[in-house]
């Protein structure tokens, strides 16, 4: 024999909304999503490593600043003293030259 509940239709037997129509349903039900994903809290720790980075990168900044004007009037002085080299003192200063 079957048992009462197994008269009852499935949709019934399930939710406490027994008699309402799928459609009807569906707007009542709340639907629950988990929080997007966030970067956990900084720890003093954590804090100080950032800071100590962040002088860290400002220092080697200032060190590669220097080598790169350092490298460039290194290749500027190269270049002048070719173009010396290859024209020759007495064109490149020319007698009287200092005197106005």
């Amino acid at each position: 024999m079957e048992s009462e509940a197994s008269k009852k239709p499935l949709r019934g037997r399930h939710g406490s909304q027994s008699g309402l129509p799928l459609q009807a349903r569906a707007w009542r039900q709340i639907e629950y999503r988990a929080a997007p994903p966030r970067l956990p809290e900084l720890t003093p720790a954590m804090k100080r490593r950032r800071e100590a980075y962040e002088i860290y990168r400002r220092e080697r900044e200032k060190i590669e600043r220097r080598s790169v004007v350092r490298g460039l009037l290194l290749l500027a002085l190269l270049a002048l003293s070719i173009s010396i080299f290859r024209s020759g003192l007495d064109r490149v200063f020319v007698h009287g030259w200092w005197r106005p």
